[in-house]
């Protein structure tokens, strides 16, 4: 329909829709941007480019994927009817380059979008938005500005080892704030994109960190064996020893505890910009690490 804030592009197989997504900028990459180092940058055009391993996925994301329709149908049924759940990637007609694919969509009788829904599942249990993870809430404010949509049910699963113990929802609404530095980060990976230049790596160094990787597995595996056998020796007793030569130490630790600076700064944000310091300035660093190390 014309006059749409976007364009709806539908897919018949997973595989076309991933290797379609990487035209874009998409939720996931831009909570990458937002809540990751400088690194992220990196990661989101290897992950564009198709140079990354893709994420073969793990129990949670698979009881995630599982569950995903479950929760989207609760939402339905407990929030908004229009919802229905969706695969469709929908690309922006205002901003190039941006795409999202909410997991339930709710339009109004023009074709708009009124309403989506994004559906989670936690072994924690979020009792306010402040509890959710912060990339989730990237990840919807973006939903949100590409769609154009006015709210979106974050709806929500706590489970226990897999056990479904409750469902629960908070309705997030557009944050013109949150979305300006979003197409801040844009812009800024745009040029990012523009400017880079792939590293190569002759051979000879190659083969030199391969070899380098392979000592060091080797290294750890004889130091792991070492240390099983001084705690076997020592009966699992803290002990502490010395010479001119070597210096060995058998301790437990006292319990540590932590300062929550992640939940301070969504808190107090303002205090915590008033007492961020810059640190001193990095020095160059290089890391070596064979891939196919074990």
């Amino acid at each position: 329909m014309d006059g749409l804030p976007f364009e709806v592009l539908s897919f018949d197989d997973e595989q076309k829709w991933l290797e379609a997504r990487k035209q874009y900028f998409t939720a996931t990459m831009m909570a990458d941007l937002a809540t990751g180092s400088s690194a992220a940058r990196e990661k989101v055009y290897r992950d564009r480019h198709g140079l990354s391993k893709p994420f073969a996925g793990n129990s949670y994301t698979q009881w995630g994927h599982e569950r995903e329709p479950v929760l989207v149908e609760w939402a339905r049924e407990h929030v908004d009817s229009r919802l229905k759940h969706s695969t469709d990637l929908y690309v922006s007609t205002e901003v190039d380059g941006a795409a999202c694919t909410p997991d339930a969509v709710g339009c109004r009788e023009d074709g708009t979008v009124a309403v989506l829904a994004e559906a989670k599942t936690t072994t924690n249990m979020w009792w306010k938005l402040e509890d959710v993870p912060e990339r989730y809430l990237w990840q919807v404010q973006w939903q949100l500005l590409v769609t154009g949509a006015e709210a979106c049910v974050l709806v929500f699963e706590y489970h226990e080892d897999f056990v479904p113990q409750g469902v629960d929802y908070f309705l997030i609404r557009p944050d013109k704030d949150t979305q300006e530095r979003l197409l801040a980060l844009l812009a800024r990976q745009k040029d990012f994109e523009a400017g880079h230049v792939e590293a190569r790596l002759p051979d000879f160094f190659a083969d030199r960190v391969c070899e380098l990787s392979k000592l060091k597995a080797q290294a750890r595996e004889l130091e792991d064996e070492l240390k099983a056998e001084i705690k076997e020796f020592t009966g699992g007793e803290d002990f502490s020893y010395s010479d001119d030569d070597v210096q060995v130490t058998l301790s437990t630790p006292k319990r540590s505890s932590r300062f929550d600076t992640a939940g301070f700064k969504r808190a107090e944000p303002e205090l915590y910009e008033r007492f961020v310091k810059p640190g001193k300035a990095p020095s160059q660093r290089v890391t070596l690490k064979w891939k196919g190390a074990a």
